[in-house]
Order: C-alpha cells, then sequence, then structure tokens
C-alpha cells in the first residue's frame, strides 16, 4: 500500500490549502514543489492577494509569476512597512489585465500613484474599493469619478475612505457610489457629500469622524435618497444630529450611538416627533446613548424619562423597545435601544447587582433581546470565581 503524499491529494484539497497560505509561500514555495503544484497555481483562478506583510525582492519575484486574470481580491500598502510598494507595483504589471478584479484595497496612497492606478484598472467587476489616502482632498474622489465613468455599465462599488487632511469638497461629482464609509468629515463635507453622490444608498460616519463640534446650516434645497445612514460620534448635540439626518427623508435604517451626549438625547417625544415629521419612511432605529449628569435620579425620575417610550407610537406602531440604565455612582444615564448596539452585551448577575445601578426596560419580552446578543460579557460573582484567574469573560456567539 502506498503511502499517502501532498503531491497525490485531490484537487480540491489543494485548492483548499491555498486558500489559506499567504502570497509569498504560495508563489515562492509551494509553486515550486512539483510540475503539478506549478500548474495548481498558475490556474487557479481566485486568488485573494495581501501584499501588506512582504518584502521587495520577494514581491518583485511574486510580480512576475502572477496571472492577473486570476485574481479577485488584492490589498496594496505603502505603510511604514512596505513604503513605495504601490509604485513599484504600477511598474511592474500592466494593471488593465486585472480583469476579474472584485475587491481592491489601496493603502496609504498618495494622489499620483491613485491617478496612475484609476486611469488603468478595469471597474466592470469591481465590487468592493478601499482608499486610505494620504492626501485626500476633492480630487480623491474626482479620480475614482472619472475612473468609473470609463465604463458604460458597473456594479455599484463600496468606496471607503480616510484622509489625512482636515477639509475637502466633493464638488461636480455624479459618483456611482453606493456605499460610502467615512472616518473623518466636517458637517459642511457631509452635506456636500449628499449633494453630490446621487447614487449613495448607505453612509456611514465612523469613530468620532465629525471633525468639527460647530454646526453648519443644512442647504435649504438639499434632499437625499439614502437609505441607510450609521452615526458613531462623541459630544453631540440633538439638534446637531437632526439637523443632519433631517435632509434624508428616505431613509429607512437609521443607527446612532453618541457617547457623552447632550441630555436632550433622552428625551423620547422629542424623537418621536422628529421622526414621524422628517423620516416618515423609518423602519429601523437603533441607538445607544451615554449622558453623564450633575444629579441623582431617582427610579421616578427614570420612570418618567422612561414613561416617553412608552406611547403608542414606540411599542405598538414601531414596536421599538427602549432600555435605560443608570450608574449613581458614576452619574451615568444610558439610553438605548433593544437590543442594545453596544457591543459586548454585559450580563451582570442579580447577586451582583446593588442600589447603586438601575435598569429599567419597555421591552415586556426579555427573551427577545437575548436572541440578538453576538458578544457577550459576563461578570462572575467572586465565590464563582475563585477557581479563575479573571472574573470577566468575553463570548462570541455565532
Amino acid at each position: 500500500m502506498s503511502r499517502p503524499s501532498l503531491d497525490t491529494l485531490p484537487l480540491e484539497l489543494l485548492y483548499r490549502i491555498i486558500d489559506n497560505i499567504d502570497v509569498r509561500t504560495i508563489f515562492l514555495s509551494f509553486r515550486n514543489v512539483c510540475k503539478r503544484f506549478n500548474a495548481i497555481v498558475d490556474s487557479y483562478n481566485l486568488y485573494k492577494l495581501d501584499f501588506r506583510l512582504i518584502t521587495k525582492p520577494d514581491f518583485d519575484k511574486v510580480c512576475r509569476v502572477i496571472r492577473p486574470e486570476n485574481v479577485i481580491s488584492m490589498t496594496l500598502s505603502d505603510e511604514d512597512e512596505t513604503p513605495g510598494l504601490i509604485g513599484l507595483f504600477i511598474s511592474l504589471v500592466d494593471i488593465r489585465q486585472f480583469t476579474r478584479l472584485q475587491s481592491l484595497a489601496l493603502i496609504q496612497i498618495d494622489d499620483t500613484n491613485l491617478d496612475r492606478f484609476v486611469k488603468n484598472m478595469v471597474t466592470t467587476s469591481l465590487v468592493s474599493l478601499s482608499i486610505d489616502s494620504t492626501e485626500f482632498d476633492h480630487r480623491t474622489l474626482a479620480l475614482f469619478s472619472s475612473a468609473t465613468e470609463k465604463v458604460d455599465q458597473i456594479f455599484m462599488p463600496t468606496l471607503e475612505m480616510n484622509r489625512s487632511t482636515k477639509e475637502h469638497k466633493c464638488t461636480s461629482l455624479k459618483c456611482f457610489i453606493k456605499e460610502l464609509s467615512v472616518t473623518d468629515c466636517t458637517f459642511e463635507s457631509y452635506f456636500d457629500i449628499l449633494r453630490n453622490l446621487i447614487h449613495l444608498e448607505k453612509f456611514v460616519l465612523n469613530n468620532n469622524c465629525l471633525i468639527n463640534v460647530v454646526q453648519t446650516v443644512p442647504p435649504s434645497d438639499l434632499t437625499s435618497d439614502l437609505k441607510s445612514l450609521i452615526i458613531e460620534q462623541d459630544n453631540m448635540t440633538i439638534d446637531m444630529c437632526q439637523s443632519m439626518v433631517s435632509m434624508t427623508s428616505s431613509l429607512r435604517y437609521f443607527k446612532i450611538k453618541v457617547t457623552y451626549a447632550g441630555r436632550s438625547f433622552y428625551d423620547g417625544s422629542k424623537w418621536e416627533l422628529f421622526i414621524q415629521t422628517k423620516l416618515c419612511n423609518l423602519k429601523t432605529f437603533e441607538f445607544y446613548f451615554e449622558i453623564y449628569l450633575n444629579e441623582n435620579l431617582s427610579i421616578d425620575d427614570l420612570n418618567s424619562i422612561m414613561d416617553s417610550y412608552r406611547t403608542p407610537f414606540w411599542i405598538q406602531v414601531k414596536q421599538w423597545f427602549v432600555t435605560c440604565d443608570y450608574s449613581k455612582t458614576m452619574h451615568l444615564l444610558t439610553i438605548y435601544s433593544t437590543p442594545s448596539v453596544q457591543s459586548p452585551f454585559r450580563h451582570i448577575p442579580e447577586s451582583e447587582k446593588n442600589s447603586e445601578s438601575i435598569s429599567i426596560t419597555t421591552n415586556p419580552d426579555k427573551q427577545a433581546m437575548k436572541n440578538h446578543i453576538s458578544s457577550l460579557q459576563v461578570s462572575l460573582p467572586s465565590s464563582k470565581a475563585r477557581n479563575t484567574s479573571k472574573k470577566v469573560f468575553y463570548i462570541m456567539v455565532s
């Protein structure tokens, strides 16, 4: 009976191996084992190449043997570990030959290389484009716009932007961008994006991205067909928030997380009026507000706040249930939709609860909230944790 060996494995298993090893190992080691492996590597057509951790000599060799038509995903970076890699890539390969590319990430790219890249890349198969630009301004969006306008039809790509500069205006752009994620943005730029990205359906403002706290008056003539809006921000007032959202009456999904929120955020009646008058199409409203107060709140005070979320609008019409947690020690009031958008969800056993914290919910079905938990933080009582090195455990639930 012959001994099994790697070169006798079925083709499907070898493809699975290729899926799980790095670029250098595939092309400079695995490919050179035997003629069969060489042929398999050259014919495999689902490559997802990540060049963020590769030496220049190895990168040169890979670029000379890779078949561009076999690549469906690629990440190129000019970060400290691989400086100058994007320019080198452009000099070594013909970008136009990457005809099946579905996902492209360009990290720390400058506008010169971005210009060279988008002028040559084929965008007909592109689904996702991520640009982390060192020189982000209106020219970056203009470059992308010019690239997508070269084709008659395009699958609407996702453009994720992270910029180092403080200001930009995306003027005169009619990009075919359907989803946009931004990590730095002014109020003025926010309205500018809504005006010019006319195909935009999903807008994500990440990680406290609104860099100026002075509110800009919304343009009176601005309307948007945006369907989904996600905001994560610190130090925001409800008036700022509502002035941003008032231009997006087509919203069906709105998610907002605000830490150090203004105290008016907890007023359910104000949200109810705003949604009824400005967001008539809204189907899902997910929120998480952290509000630090100067005074202590009693159980009656908290019930008074929660009464604004117990109206027929919240409970019967929308069926949006709300929970408030209050820490007397920290003077922290947390108001959030149920299930919570905060992750991980923190579970505290009854034996650990004390008079310094209060929790009230409008949701009569506590099990419904638990069914949506994907990440759980559990704090065990001391008696149950004595045999462990830590009392807090994080559990990921798939």
